[in-house]
C-alpha cells in the first residue's frame, strides 16, 4: 500500500514537472536557431526537474524512466557547463521526444504500477539522446580533438563509454560536491539555535541527500546509495519532528556523510568501486 502511494505521487509530481518544463524547450525552441547564447537559467530549471524525476525513478526502481531522464539530463547538462554552445531546434526536439516518452511511461506506470515493456520505447530514445550528446561533444570538442582517439562505433558502444565516463569523472565532481554541500549544512546545523533556520537547514540538507541518492540509484552503486538513503530518511525524520534536532543525531549524519566521502573516493582508487570501507 505504501508503496502504491509513492508510485502515486510520483506520477503526480513528475507530471507536473512536465507541463513546468514543456513551455520552457518550446520557448527556447522559438529563440533556438537566433545565435543567441543559451539562457543558463532557463537551462538549470530544466535540469534540476529531470534531476528529480530521475532521483525519484530510481528509488521507486522505474529503470526504464529512470535511464531515460538521466540521457536527457546528461546531454543537458552539456549545455550548462558550455554556456557558449549553441542549443539548435534539433538538441530541443530531441529533448521534447525524450519528454513525449516519459509522459507515455507514466501513464503505464499509472495503469500497472511498472515501467517494465517499456524497454523499446526507451531504448529509441534513448539512442537519440546518446547521438544528441555525441554531436554536442563534437561541437565542444571541435577544435581540441586527439587524431588518435578511438571513436565508438555504435550507440551501443557509445553509451556504455559515456556511462564509464560520467561514472568516473562527473559522479567523482558532482557527487563530492553535493556531500560537501551537505556537510556544510549539516555542520551549520549543528551550530544553529532557531528552530526555523534548523527546520530549513535540516530540508536543505534532505534536498542534497536525495539528489545523491539517485545518482547512486542509477549508477548502481548500492552501497552509498544504501547509506544516503538511511541518512536522508534520518534528516526526513528531524525535519518532519519524528525524530531530535539533536547534536547527537547531527554527528550520526557526519558520520555517514564521512563515509559516503570514503566510498565517492574510492572511486579514484584501488578499492571496489563505491563500496564503503569499514
Amino acid at each position: 500500500m505504501e508503496d502504491q502511494e509513492l508510485i502515486e505521487s510520483f506520477i503526480s509530481e513528475s507530471s507536473e514537472l512536465i507541463d513546468d518544463v514543456e513551455p520552457l524547450f518550446i520557448q527556447m525552441e522559438k529563440k533556438a536557431d537566433c545565435n543567441e547564447p543559451v539562457d543558463i537559467d532557463t537551462v538549470n530549471k530544466i535540469f534540476r526537474l529531470f534531476h528529480s524525476m530521475k532521483g525519484s525513478a530510481a528509488f521507486l526502481n522505474l529503470e526504464n524512466i529512470a535511464q531515460l531522464t538521466h540521457h536527457a539530463e546528461t546531454l543537458l547538462d552539456q549545455f550548462r557547463k558550455n554556456p557558449e554552445l549553441r542549443m539548435t531546434s534539433y538538441y530541443l526536439e530531441t529533448q521534447l521526444q525524450a519528454i513525449d516518452a516519459i509522459r507515455a511511461m507514466l501513464e503505464l506506470v499509472s495503469a500497472t504500477g511498472s515501467d517494465a515493456g517499456t524497454e523499446e520505447m526507451k531504448d529509441e530514445t534513448v539512442k537519440q539522446l546518446v547521438e544528441a550528446y555525441r554531436r554536442v561533444q563534437g561541437e565542444g570538442n571541435r577544435d581540441h580533438e586527439s587524431p588518435d582517439a578511438p571513436a565508438a562505433t555504435g550507440p551501443d558502444d557509445t553509451l556504455k563509454a559515456l556511462l564509464l565516463a560520467e561514472r568516473d569523472g562527473n559522479f567523482l565532481l558532482d557527487g563530492g560536491e553535493l556531500l560537501g554541500q551537505v556537510e556544510d549544512v549539516l555542520l551549520r546545523l549543528g551550530k544553529t539555535e532557531d528552530v526555523a533556520a534548523r527546520n530549513e537547514l535540516a530540508a536543505e540538507a534532505g534536498r542534497l541527500l536525495h539528489g545523491f541518492t539517485g545518482m547512486c540509484g542509477i549508477l548502481r552503486l548500492a552501497d552509498l546509495a544504501r547509506v544516503s538513503y538511511a541518512a536522508e530518511c534520518i534528516v526526513d525524520a528531524m525535519s518532519g519532528g519524528r525524530a531530535e534536532l539533536n547534536a547527537q543525531n547531527v554527528e550520526i549524519l557526519l558520520q555517514a556523510i564521512d563515509a559516503l566521502i570514503g566510498g565517492v573516493k574510492s572511486l579514484a582508487g584501488d578499492e571496489r568501486p563505491g563500496e564503503i570501507q569499514n
